[in-house]
């Protein structure tokens, strides 16, 4: 998931900081309550994230969300 601390919104041509979200938590509450309980930080600062990109929690390409164990693998983008 990419995100910037100073992002609310709007046009954004940078290269935020990138988190990876365990999809356990996700399934759990959501993908914006579990950004903020894995990140601290608050949803708006959200850039762009995608579902179907999961990555491990060393940060390799690990494909879809079909072809993952969701209670165990991380999602980033």
């Amino acid at each position: 998931m990419e995100f910037d601390p100073t992002y609310f919104g709007g046009d954004y041509g940078k290269v935020g900081d990138f988190a990876l979200i365990p999809v356990s938590r996700v399934d759990e509450v959501g993908m914006e309550p579990a950004f903020e309980r894995t990140t601290g930080h608050v949803s708006s600062n959200i850039i762009h994230y995608s579902k179907d990109e999961l990555y491990t929690s060393d940060g390799t390409f690990y494909g879809g969300i079909e072809e993952a164990a969701p209670a165990t693998t991380p999602i980033f983008s």
